[in-house]
Formats: C-alpha cells, structure tokens, sequence
C-alpha cells in the first residue's frame, strides 16, 4: 500500500464517525442468514462494521481497487476490484451498498450496469451520492474541494443513472439521507428551528470571547449554510 493510501485508511478508520440511515439499518434486519451483502468499494469497509452489528449471520462481501486486504474484519471477504469491471458472477448478492464513489467515477454508467448484474433479482441496490446543494457550499464544504469530485447529484439525473441501469422505474425509490432517518421526520422543524436558529445561535454564546476574530463568524457562517443548503446526500434504492 503506497503511502497516500494509508493515510487515506487511516483518516476514515480512526476519525469518521459512521452513520447508517435507518433504511439501509431496515434492509439490513430483513436479510436472512444465508444472504451475501457487498459494499462496493469506499469508506474502508467502515459500513460493513456495522452492518455486521446489526446482522452478524450475513456473509459480507467488500471490494476495492487498493490492496487493503490485511486491515479487514475477519467476518468480511475481500477482493481487489474495478467497479467498471467486477469478477462476481451474475446474480450473486441480495444487497449491495454503494455510498460515496459514483462522483469520483468518470462513467458511472458503467458501474452501475456492473452492480446491477451481480445483483440477485428481486433484491436491491443502495446508492448513495452528493447532491447537487454541495454547490452552494464554501469553501472546504464545496463539493469540488475534493479535486477527485466529478459531478454530484440531482434527484433526476440519479433516477435516470438507475434506469440506464436496468432497473425499472416503478422499483426506484430516490430520497435525501435526512429523510431517511426517524429523528428527521419532521424536516421543516429540524432544518428551520434546529439547524439553523440554534446551533449558530448556541456556538455564538460558547464562543463569544472569540466573537471579535475572522474565525468566530467563518464557523458560524459554516454551521448555518451547511444546514441550510443541505449537505445531506441523495440515496437511491432500486429492486432489480
């Protein structure tokens, strides 16, 4: 593994805090024992990790394009992979998770018809991307910070990149990662209230001895656009 790799490992195993939304946690519990799930290709097989905690009788499947096999679980499978181009054979796995790797991928078109072939019929496909409200994010919240950003994503464009897919549009369902959550059921009161009257206002009060410097009103700036535009990703859930 070359150094920029390990420091890419290392950054999400030690410091990202996973968060499963609680439609993929459903999608999990449903499956049976003798079911295989795959997480294609990112976040260091951080999801399978929990995944496997709230399933442990799954048999879990992780590929990637770095040979990072000697830091996985002992209960996941690995294999180095190109999404363009997986070595599973058809109809292999009841569900596979892909989050965060279609805006890094110049033709995601051929990635998905991939997965989509290795998908078992009647089972189901999670995609998760950035939505295109990373625009109108600052600086480094701006989906082009990360100069290996391709595009984000509209609810549109992720609808029709599922049915170029393959997958009927009947058996599509598109949300935003926020809705998918029961604590965020009530997004009005969330998104207005929350999000962007009290925690700006809250960092003004633990912060005001800073309240004269560039820094104080950059983060709160940051705490209110982030909530407000919404840096809550897209995920598709498509039955083939």
């Amino acid at each position: 593994m070359n150094n920029y790799n390990k420091k890419y490992f290392d950054f999400y195993f030690k410091k990202y805090n996973k968060r499963i939304d609680d439609y993929v946690k459903n999608e999990i519990i449903n499956l049976k024992s003798w079911d295989k799930v795959l997480d294609a290709w990112c976040w260091v097989f951080l999801s399978l990790l929990e995944f496997y905690k709230i399933n442990p009788k799954l048999t879990f499947y992780w590929t990637d394009i770095w040979d990072v096999e000697k830091f996985k679980p002992n209960f996941v499978k690995f294999k180095k992979n190109k999404l363009e181009n997986l070595t599973y054979k058809n109809n292999t796995f009841s569900l596979i998770y892909c989050e965060m790797v279609l805006e890094h991928i110049k033709e995601p078109l051929k990635v998905t018809k991939e997965l989509y072939r290795i998908l078992r019929p009647n089972w189901k496909l999670i995609i998760k991307v950035p939505s295109i409200w990373t625009l109108f994010m600052p600086w480094d919240k701006n989906f082009f910070w990360d100069y290996t950003h391709i595009r984000p994503f509209s609810r549109k464009s992720l609808l029709r990149l599922n049915k170029d897919s393959g997958f009927k549009e009947k058996n599509i369902k598109i949300i935003f990662s926020i809705k998918s959550n029961n604590k965020f059921k009530n997004l009005i009161l969330e998104n207005i209230i929350l999000r962007i009257i009290i925690l700006p206002v809250f960092y003004a009060i633990k912060n005001i001895k800073n309240i004269l410097t560039y820094q104080y009103w950059y983060n709160i700036y940051i705490i209110f656009l982030q909530n407000k535009f919404s840096a809550f990703p897209l995920i598709s859930i498509s039955k083939k």
